[in-house]
């Protein structure tokens, strides 16, 4: 009874809902609602689940890593990339470095010269990756400043400065040269430095000797180690006047000179010291390898960067005068000085001695055979007990055979009395023999015959004591 009222409520309900089309469409709206919402409910399960996933993948972290060679160095430069991205740093002179990355992300490390690093990051905060040589590519590029090249050009560039230079650099000391071979590069044009090495190995002299001079080209500023020229100021020159009183003559030989700086240093120094020599004949002589060098020092003229490195207002305005922008040093100044390309592996052209050779900053970059052979030169052409300087911290081969140290003045020494010469290339040794010429028509135009009188320089401490009792 009961299932019969039940079909015959249903039936009655069905027979409603046919007979009533609102009410058939509001039952089926009902159940695609219910369907829908359990449907967006699952969706939102799984998107917030993909979130979750996606949120523990990219969640950033800084990382702090140091990276070593096999022996425990630091590598310096090393770049650090996370896995395929451009995200990434390199490492400073310590070695280390920071980045921020995903954690679960890979982190490449590499280097010219060690093989390449993959390491997973994993959460970590902090890294030590240690590089191992990859003895294939060392055999095969070096790297410099400014990117790499092949190890066998590196070491023909560094075989021409030894032929034609006597630069004896080892091939730890590329930072001395790959800025002046990346410069001469842009300024020539090349591509690359194998398209100049490849120039340079068919043999042109000219070009040849414009790497070799770009590459040597040295440093400089006016008044180079202050306190150098102030003790030269102040001790050495008055010491020369006394000496040189009677004939009236001072010499003095600047080599290694670049383009000008340290023998006008030198000039500014006699006219501000040696107040009363206008009657005197002061020569002083540059002489550097580089024909660019020498060119643009017999000119005199300097930007106004060049002289405001070393010089004060009163300087400047007590030497120079401007001209279009730049400042021409006086006429009283360029007076004294003269120029001349000389290459210190040459035959030495230069007659006559000299009061005081300053050679500083130059010997440095030879071996220490050609060290001591040039000494012996130098030597040659100092006036007995003249005196030389050196560069601050220079160890030079030879140096006390032919000099010794002078008291209480940095980088100043003095020639011992009649050291035997060695025995010099066959050209070199039969110029030292023949000794200074006899008249002024016999050297070049560029020096004087020696005719000097001399007397041993005191001591710095006697000297001084001698011009307290003379005040």
């Amino acid at each position: 009874m009961d299932t019969f009222v039940s079909r015959s409520f249903s039936n009655d309900t069905e027979n409603e809902n046919k007979s009533n089309p609102n009410i058939n469409f509001k039952l089926m709206y009902m159940k695609q609602s219910m369907k829908s919402k359990g449907f967006e409910r699952r969706l939102l399960l799984i998107m917030w689940g993909l979130f979750l996933s996606l949120s523990a993948f990219a969640q950033q972290i800084s990382i702090k890593g140091h990276v070593v060679d096999a022996t425990g160095e630091p590598v310096i430069g090393a770049s650090v990339v996370e896995g395929r991205t451009t995200n990434g740093t390199i490492t400073d002179v310590d070695g280390n470095f920071s980045l921020s990355v995903p954690a679960n992300s890979t982190l490449t490390i590499s280097f010219v010269g060690y093989k390449t690093q993959t390491v997973p990051v994993n959460g970590k905060n902090s890294l030590k990756v240690t590089l191992q040589e990859d003895t294939e590519v060392l055999d095969e590029v070096v790297v410099v400043g400014y990117g790499t090249m092949k190890k066998s050009d590196f070491e023909y560039v560094l075989s021409l400065l030894r032929q034609y230079a006597g630069w004896d650099l080892s091939n730890d000391k590329y930072f001395i040269i790959d800025k002046k071979l990346y410069n001469f590069i842009c300024e020539k044009g090349y591509a690359s430095v194998e398209d100049l090495i490849a120039e340079l190995k068919i043999g042109q002299k000219a070009m040849l000797w414009q790497v070799v001079e770009a590459l040597t080209l040295s440093d400089t500023y006016f008044y180079r180690d202050y306190p150098v020229f102030k003790a030269f100021e102040n001790y050495l020159l008055p010491q020369l006047r006394e000496i040189n009183r009677s004939s009236k003559k001072l010499r003095i030989w600047s080599l290694g000179c670049s383009t000008g700086q340290e023998a006008y240093s030198i000039a500014m120094a006699v006219k501000h010291k040696l107040l009363g020599v206008k009657d005197w004949n002061v020569n002083i002589i540059g002489t550097d390898i580089s024909s660019y060098s020498i060119g643009k020092a017999q000119k005199g003229l300097f930007s106004q960067f060049d002289v405001q490195m070393g010089l004060n207002m009163r300087q400047i305005l007590e030497n120079f005068h401007q001209d279009q922008g730049q400042w021409q040093l006086n006429d009283d100044i360029l007076s004294m000085v003269e120029f001349r390309r000389y290459n210190l592996m040459d035959e030495l052209t230069l007659s006559g001695s000299y009061d005081v050779i300053f050679c500083r900053y130059v010997l440095q970059y030879f071996s220490p055979e050609i060290q001591r052979k040039i000494v012996a030169k130098i030597y040659s052409r100092q006036n007995p007990a003249g005196f030389l300087y050196t560069g601050m911290h220079e160890n030079i081969r030879g140096l006390d055979e032919f000099y010794q140290p002078v008291s209480g003045m940095d980088c100043l020494y003095q020639a011992k009395m009649n050291v035997p010469l060695p025995n010099f290339d066959e050209d070199v040794k039969s110029e030292v023999i023949a000794g200074p010429a006899d008249s002024d028509d016999d050297i070049p135009s560029f020096v004087r015959p020696r005719n000097l009188t001399y007397r041993a320089p005191q001591s710095a401490q006697d000297f001084m004591e001698e011009l307290k009792k003379k005040n």
